[in-house]
């Protein structure tokens, strides 16, 4: 809070109403709640807003993941007020963070999406809520309007742990929303309260929007102040703290309906560290003293990536998801699938050691396994073609070099019918089988020996 001493100041940011975050963890490490997907040798892994903490385990041979993470937008509250006036509102969205991480294989991560701010509720994992207002009228008039503040957005992360300490790709939330102001992107400021009231002579704007959190603290907005009468100040959010600040609520006097309506402030949006909440604002009678139409609105949570991660693009406010204003975050991690270890079985033949003479036809049959199951027909189809991975060759003189062997689905063997060429020099020389990974790296390779003769 601005121009507060410290000691009051720690004082309310301990009083003040934030969301406490409770990670339910998933016990099922096994799929995704969005769940996994394979194509052409690329797996992406969908995590959707669940309202809990998710487990992925590394997968064999997977040293590196890139991860897209999505924060969650604040809350953006309809314009049911009854003077709308110049309302456009709009909701603080969070970010898009996408990095590149080394994982270690067989390691468990944990994922935590987070929800969007749901009326005055900040969302799941960080997001602040948003500031009420006095409902009734002790004076018995019927100056009972106001607006409630939007609760903040939830950071979505990815960690090595459950614990905040082991988040290493955060993606922060939005701010909440305040009557009519938008509320503060993923590492943006909220927005201070805006005057919308026409009949007003003057707008007196100072209704403090919240502070992003990209400072390892945040300060709440200021609330408003008309004839002495000030509407409460945005939650401070303490240093290194991941939620975001709740938006000031009113128990606001109406000193004589001088007050016409009241607005509590947005919530800040979570983060790796949230974001301020927004400051109450208040509405004049026409004719009477100046004053904001509206509170201010929270401030946007930070963005994190581990300095070890490479490949690190950073965009605030971009989470729109599938368009929709209200939106809750996401997190895919995507990773290329590793090249299989295949077993040669064989030679099924020709047998080792072996004589045939120049000239003569020589069966070369061998299967291919992985971890002791014999390949598919449609596996095994898939090494030859459209690009072939399985070859034949032979240290004759003159010699075969890669030659393309063939499936026969029969007998599930691969199979090449090496003609003896009749100047070949009689000799024992080695016949291979060569089986290459998608890049013409060498996978897998058997070799014997038989004897050519005149």
């Amino acid at each position: 809070m601005k121009n507060v001493p410290m000691g009051v100041r720690l004082w309310l940011a301990a009083c003040a109403a934030v969301v406490l975050v409770t990670v339910a963890v998933s016990t099922a490490a096994a799929t995704p709640s969005g769940g996994c997907s394979t194509t052409a040798g690329i797996t992406a892994c969908t995590f959707s807003y669940s309202a809990a903490q998710e487990s992925w385990v590394a997968p064999a041979g997977v040293s590196s993941v890139k991860v897209d993470a999505y924060g969650a937008a604040g809350h953006l509250l309809s314009c049911d007020f009854a003077d709308t006036t110049g309302c456009h509102r709009n909701t603080g969205l969070g970010a898009h963070v996408q990095a590149t991480v080394a994982v270690t294989p067989g390691t468990t991560y944990y994922v935590t999406v987070g929800g969007h701010g749901d009326g005055t509720t900040g969302g799941f994992n960080g997001g602040g809520n948003g500031g009420t207002y006095d409902f009734g009228d002790p004076s018995g008039g019927t100056f009972n309007f106001g607006e409630e503040g939007g609760g903040g957005g939830g950071a979505t992360d990815f960690r090595t742990s459950t614990a905040l300490s082991g988040r290493i790709v955060v993606a922060g939330g939005g701010g909440g929303d305040a009557w009519p102001t938008r509320g503060g992107d993923s590492g943006h400021d909220g927005n201070d309260g805006v005057c919308a009231d026409t009949e007003s002579s003057s707008c007196v704007r100072n209704a403090g929007g919240g502070q992003a959190g990209t400072s390892g603290g945040a300060l709440g907005g200021l609330g408003e102040s008309v004839d002495a009468v000030s509407g409460a100040n945005g939650a401070d959010v303490a240093a290194g703290a991941a939620a975001g600040g709740a938006g000031a609520s009113w128990p606001a006097p109406f000193d004589d309906n001088t007050f016409f309506s009241q607005f509590g402030g947005g919530g800040g949006g979570g983060g790796y560290y949230g974001g301020g909440g927004g400051g109450a604002g208040m509405q004049t009678q026409g004719g009477g003293l100046p004053g904001s139409d509206g509170g201010g609105s929270g401030g946007g949570g930070s963005d994190y990536v581990d300095p070890s991660a490479t490949n690190v693009t950073i965009s605030d406010g971009t989470s729109l998801g599938d368009g929709s204003l209200v939106v809750d975050g996401s997190l895919v991690i995507t990773y290329t699938e590793p090249n299989p270890t295949y077993q040669i079985q064989g030679f099924l033949s020709p047998a080792s050691k072996s004589k045939w003479k120049t000239g003569s036809s020589v069966p070369v049959k061998v299967t291919l396994s992985i971890a002791g199951t014999q390949l598919s027909d449609s596996a095994a189809q898939a090494l030859l073609s459209p690009t072939c991975h399985v070859f034949f060759s032979v240290s004759t003189t003159p010699p075969v070099s890669n030659a393309c062997m063939k499936y026969d689905i029969a007998t599930h063997q691969f199979q090449y019918n090496w003609k003896v060429a009749n100047n070949t020099k009689p000799a024992t020389v080695s016949i291979t089988v060569t089986v290459t990974n998608p890049d013409g790296s060498t996978n897998a390779t058997k070799t014997e020996s038989i004897t050519i003769t005149k």
